[in-house]
Parts: C-alpha cells; structure tokens; sequence
C-alpha cells in the first residue's frame, strides 16, 4: 500500500517538478560528497577489520581523477563510472590519514582488480598499440 501511494505521488510530478527535483538532489550529492565517503568507508573497514581513522578534512576533492584525468559526474547505479570514489593507496593498511585519495569509480575499479605488474604492461602495450591522435 506504502509502494502504491510512492508511486501515485511520483507520477503525478510535473515535468517541471521532477526537473526542479533532479537539480535539488544533484546539488545535495554535490554537497554530502565527503559525509558520504567517509561514512562508507567507516562502514567498509568494520566489514573488512581495518583502522579507519579518517575525518572529513582528510578527505580532498579534486576537479577531475588524478589518475584518468577526465572530470568527475554524478552518476547513478547504471553510469557510475565517472563518480567519485574513496581509494586506498596502500591497500595493505586501512583508511588512514595520509593514504586515501578521492578517483573515479572506473580507476577504482582498474586499480582494485588488477595487479602492479599488469597496470604496468597495459599502460606499455596500450601506448604502443594507440598512435599519438588516435582514439580508442
């Protein structure tokens, strides 16, 4: 009855509304950046046994990735590649104060599955495959 009654109010917004709506959320993710970073990242190193001894001033925004060097977007769960993503460094210790930095979900996501050694031949083997102009 509740999911009936959300349903009924959601599409009864105008399109001006669900507009003004949209903006109103994309301003107040923009603004609870670090709130939510830290809060996931308290929640991962319970999960995960580790120190996490982070407060929000340690937590940097940057314009774009430092490691894609492409702007930051808000996504959603189907394009969230581009969103912001709290990393760990040195993945051997915890969120600790001097070894997190805020990337993308994609550099993340590269960082996190792959080893030194093989970010080390894809970047290699991409430069030489890719000529200076070309686009992949």
């Amino acid at each position: 009855e509740q999911l009936l009654k959300f349903r009924k109010r959601k599409n009864s917004l105008t399109l001006e509304e669900r507009a003004k709506k949209s903006i109103n959320y994309k301003v107040w993710y923009k603004n609870t950046i670090q709130q939510r970073l830290l809060y996931r990242a308290r929640e991962r190193s319970k999960e995960l046994g580790l120190l996490c001894n982070l407060e929000l001033s340690d937590i940097i925004i940057p314009d774009i990735c430092p490691l894609l060097n492409v702007p930051f977007k808000i996504g959603n769960r189907y394009e969230k590649w581009y969103t912001y993503s709290l990393d760990r460094i040195d993945n051997s210790k915890g969120y600790v104060k001097g070894n997190v930095h805020v990337i993308t979900y994609l550099a993340n996501t590269m960082k996190s599955k792959a080893t030194k050694e093989e970010l080390k031949a894809f970047a290699i083997n991409i430069l030489k495959l890719l000529k200076d102009d070309e686009i992949v």
